[in-house]
């Protein structure tokens, strides 16, 4: 790995919602010597905000909130000693501009990943719309560019990432991994609540064993139930977490210049 700048010691990885109600969660990471170290997780904004790390309920039900980048990214300072080097960011975005339909980069990142099921959705002028376009140009003029194919890391970079596809590079996984809590019923028809319950775990512990071979992840800032247990529907903040963790490592990636880039210069997707 190359020598890396002091701003390009901290990683900020954000889940965002497409919607304003849904629950966006974020996570950062610092390096920490040669090793790169989770130092807080939450599976909303304000929860990332106003809780201390290690002391997140995971089973508290989020409201959605429109992010404040500003705010986002003085409490990231303050928890790592400095700005985050690159903010990671799983929401269609250009720069400076709104995503009104479907792009390039998405059409490269399902070309290239749909045998794996990993194509992408389509994003319209209302998902992620003016959110998305609020969130990336708070970040642009805090400093931060958005990112496209044939930039390098600079100080202050916005990456647009996708987490199915980058797990399944991360698990070499034949296929994207069946781990979202609202499709348990459509991956296993045929099997019990219970049974379901045992899959979705072993998806969860997989995801995150992969994650910390990559990263310390401490289990007082993230750790998983022991078990899962009907109703399933408690655990979306954990499958939120996960995201986090993979937007986080897809940011490292690029940092270390291990990303690729899937678009062009009205936007890209970095694997």
């Amino acid at each position: 790995m190359s020598t890396i700048s002091l701003a390009h010691k901290a990683v900020l990885g954000i889940d965002a919602a497409w919607t304003e109600h849904g629950a966006s969660a974020v996570a950062l990471a610092v390096l920490d010597g040669k090793k790169w170290k989770l130092v807080h997780i939450a599976p909303g904004y304000e929860s990332f905000m106003s809780e201390a790390p290690g002391t997140v309920d995971w089973s508290t039900k989020r409201q959605g909130k429109r992010p404040n980048a500003k705010d986002l990214l003085h409490r990231a300072e303050e928890l790592a000693g400095t700005k985050p080097g690159v903010i990671s960011l799983d929401m269609p975005i250009v720069p400076q501009g709104r995503v009104n339909g479907r792009r390039n980069a998405d059409d490269a990142v399902s070309k290239e990943f749909g045998r794996y099921l990993c194509a992408v959705h389509s994003p319209t002028k209302d998902r992620p719309g003016g959110l998305g376009e609020s969130l990336s140009h708070g970040f642009e003029q805090e400093g931060y560019r958005v990112a496209v194919s044939g930039d390098t890391c600079s100080n202050r970079d916005i990456v647009e990432v996708y987490p199915h596809a980058t797990m399944v590079r991360l698990t070499c996984a034949k296929e994207r991994l069946k781990y979202k809590v609202s499709k348990t019923k459509k991956y296993w028809p045929t099997l019990s609540l219970n049974d379901r319950a045992q899959k979705l775990s072993a998806a969860f512990q997989e995801i995150l064993s992969a994650i910390r071979k990559v990263m310390v992840v401490p289990p007082k800032i993230f750790d998983l139930p022991p078990e899962l247990t009907p109703p399933l529907s408690g655990l979306k903040a954990f499958e939120d977490g996960l995201d986090a963790l993979v937007c986080v490592w897809a940011g490292i990636c690029f940092v270390e210049g291990k990303a690729d880039a899937f678009g062009d210069k009205t936007g890209t997707i970095w694997i």
